[in-house]
Formats: structure tokens, C-alpha cells, sequence
């Protein structure tokens, strides 16, 4: 076991070390959280001719999956191994990617969300997400005043946790990892309407089911 991580550990240094002298480049590129579109998909056409140029990509979502991975499995070690399967995975299959007007970044987060799901299944945990107070804040401010000030942070999130799945997920996306409509419409290939009106309706059914008690909706 310590063999093989150790082998992973190494591959991944190589990767980082093989990516490093663009990484001035990427600065200069980009400031933001997102690359400007046009110039992602120049990124992406260059990439799919040399690899290396996948550089200002990694560049700028690294830290994002990260957090989103991190927040998944409440292991730094376990994010970063993750994390660096995730962008490994897609410069691998660079050339599957389509562009379909969501940014690059909903399609790493889909690589990141199937890589998380694999890890749970293969080592059969229960997954788990940390929420702080402060990330409770965007969605508390979407709550109805009154059952905002009349609950407490632990039973929102319990009866959060009794919805199901899908509604989970919709909440979790939009308000603990701060996805974007697009970047969630992207995540389930859906458009970015489309994912506005199953998060209000996601937020419907958790209003109603803070109302009722937290009865599972």
C-alpha cells in the first residue's frame, strides 16, 4: 500500500512539474475564477494538439474541484489524490469533451462528482458533508424569514438530509459548493432554465418540509 501511494504521489509531482513553466502563462490569461469562453475554447482546441497546454485549465479550476471534492470526502490527503484523478482523467479524454454552450468547469465537476461517487462505492462509506455556519448563510437568506429566524442551523440540516437524493443534490450544488445555474445545467446536461427551475422547485419542497416538521418530502 505505501508502495503505491507512493507511486501516486510521484506521478502526480511529474504532472505538476510537466505543467509548471506555463504557469506564468495562466496567470497572465486569467485573474478570475473562469477563463474567458472564447479563449477556454482556444485552450481546449490547442490542448487536444499538445497536452501541455491543458496547463491554463488546470490552472484555474484546480482549487475549485478541489474544495468541492474536499467538501465531499473531509480529507485533505484523500481531495488532493482525487482531485488530480479528476484532471488527469480529463486531459485523457480531452477529446470526448463537447462544447455545449456550459463552461468547461461544469464538465469537471461531472468527472469530479462520478469520481467521488466511485470512491464510495468501492470502499462502501456513507458520504458525509460538512456544512458550516457560514456556508448556511446563502441559503438561509433564500428561506422564508420566519422559519429562518424560528430554526436552528443542526435541524435545517437534518431535515435537509431527509429529503431525497435528487433534491439533495440540487441544494447542496447551489448553495454549498456556490455552483452556478449553468455550471449545475451543465453538471446534468440540462439547460440553464431547466436547472433554475429544479433548484426554485428543489427550494419549494425543503421550505415545505422545514413548515412541516421535517417530514421527508
Amino acid at each position: 500500500m505505501i508502495i503505491i501511494l507512493g507511486c501516486i504521489a510521484h506521478v502526480y509531482v511529474l504532472f505538476l512539474n510537466w505543467l509548471r513553466p506555463f504557469s506564468e502563462i495562466a496567470a497572465l490569461q486569467n485573474q478570475k475564477d473562469h477563463l474567458n469562453k472564447d479563449l477556454e475554447k482556444e485552450i481546449v482546441r490547442e490542448a487536444l494538439q499538445n497536452p501541455r497546454a491543458f496547463a491554463p485549465l488546470y490552472e484555474c479550476y484546480y482549487e475549485r474541484i478541489f474544495r468541492f471534492i474536499q467538501g465531499k470526502v473531509q480529507r485533505m490527503d484523500l481531495a488532493g489524490e482525487l482531485t488530480s484523478n479528476v484532471f488527469i482523467k480529463a486531459m485523457i479524454n480531452l477529446k470526448k469533451y463537447e462544447d455545449r454552450g456550459f463552461p468547461f468547469s461544469s464538465w469537471l465537476y461531472r468527472i469530479a462528482s462520478n469520481e467521488v461517487a466511485d470512491y464510495f462505492r468501492k470502499t462502501k462509506r456513507t458520504p458525509t458533508m460538512e456544512i458550516s455556519e457560514e456556508m448556511m448563510v446563502p441559503l438561509g437568506n433564500d428561506l422564508e424569514e420566519k422559519i429562518h429566524r424560528e430554526s436552528t442551523i443542526e435541524r435545517l440540516l437534518e431535515i435537509l438530509s431527509n429529503l431525497d437524493s435528487e433534491v439533495r443534490q440540487l441544494i447542496e450544488m447551489r448553495y454549498f459548493d456556490q455552483l452556478s445555474f449553468r455550471e449545475i445545467g451543465g453538471i446534468l446536461n440540462i439547460q440553464e432554465d431547466a436547472a433554475k427551475r429544479r433548484v426554485y422547485r428543489a427550494m419549494e419542497k425543503y421550505k415545505k418540509a422545514v413548515k412541516e416538521g421535517g417530514d421527508e418530502v
